[in-house]
C-alpha cells in the first residue's frame, strides 16, 4: 500500500520504463500502481486528487490506509490537523498529505 503515500498522483507506467530503473520489485510496484484511471482532460490536479476517477484498488486501499492511520494517530494531536470534519471521503492519502504538510511541509520551522 505504499503507493498511496507517494508524492505524485499518476503512476510511472510508461511502456519504455525499464524495470532496471528500480532498486527493488517493491519500488517498481509503488511507482507503477495506479491511483487514478486515465486522466480526463481539463481537470485540475486538485480536483483529480479529490474526485478521481480512481482505480478500483485505490478505492479499497484508501480506506485501509485511513483506518491504519486512525488507529495510530486517532488519539493524538496529529489527527486534529490531518482529519477534516467536512471531508467524508475517509481517504488515507489525503490524511497523510495533510499531516505531512502540517508537520513537515514548507511552513515547518
Amino acid at each position: 500500500m505504499s503507493y498511496i503515500f507517494r508524492e505524485q498522483l499518476e503512476c510511472d507506467s510508461k511502456n519504455d520504463d525499464d524495470e532496471r530503473n528500480y532498486e527493488s520489485l517493491d519500488d517498481e510496484m509503488v511507482a507503477r500502481a495506479p491511483i487514478v484511471e486515465g486522466r480526463p482532460t481539463g481537470i485540475a490536479d486538485e480536483d483529480l486528487q479529490a474526485k478521481g476517477p480512481f482505480s478500483k484498488a485505490f478505492l479499497i486501499d484508501r480506506f485501509t490506509a485511513y483506518n491504519l492511520m486512525h488507529d495510530i494517530f486517532g488519539e493524538s494531536e496529529v489527527w486534529i490537523h490531518a482529519a477534516v470534519k467536512k471531508d467524508k471521503s475517509k481517504c488515507g492519502r489525503r490524511i497523510w498529505q495533510r499531516g505531512w504538510t502540517h508537520y513537515l511541509g514548507p511552513n515547518n520551522v
